[in-house]
């Protein structure tokens, strides 16, 4: 694993600990079932020249995220614009 990946991987973790932190002080953990299902993958693409950084959630997150948007904001305001690189 290359800086890069890692430095991804943990911008992942700090990006789900983001959404779960938003979920909890907004009370939408009632089962725990969406807190538990966040997750970050990090795959090779680009016939293994780049990476690309996925965000995995039950569906229903974008339900209840539709009260006040404060995921979708998170979400908007960390994406990195086309073909703007992150350096190792």
């Amino acid at each position: 694993m290359n800086k890069l990946e890692k430095a991804l991987k943990i911008f992942g973790e700090e990006y789900i600990a983001e959404i779960g932190n938003i979920l909890q002080s907004n009370d939408k953990v009632a089962t725990g079932k969406l807190l538990k299902s966040l997750d970050a993958k990090v795959f090779k693409t680009g016939f293994n020249t780049s990476y690309t950084l996925k965000v995995l959630a039950n569906d229903y997150l974008k339900y209840i995220d539709e009260v006040d948007g404060q995921v979708q904001k998170l979400l908007q305001s960390r994406q990195l614009k086309s073909g703007q690189r992150l350096k190792d």
